[in-house]
């Protein structure tokens, strides 16, 4: 890898919350990853020290999964300053 490190960790959240809906990035960066691998975007060497790990997103709050719902309260609240 370009940076000098052995392995390479990528951290993408399984409901990525946006004013358009949820999205989950981490089964979008496994699609993105197997191709890569099936046509040759990186040696397998290199590709093979990359873990990608999927996480959900809480609302801390209320401990509630995140959602585009909860998201837009965050916005409303901040843009109100309370």
């Amino acid at each position: 890898m370009h940076a000098g490190v052995d392995y390479a960790l990528v951290g993408l959240p399984r409901n990525y919350a946006h004013s358009r809906g949820m999205w989950d990035l981490y089964d979008f960066g496994v699609q993105r990853f197997k191709e890569c691998m099936k046509y040759g975007f990186g040696t397998s060497d290199k590709l093979g020290r990359i873990l990608l790990l999927g996480f959900t997103q809480y609302d801390a709050a209320s401990n509630e999964r995140l959602s585009s719902q909860i998201r837009q309260q965050m916005r409303e609240r901040v843009a109100g300053g309370s």
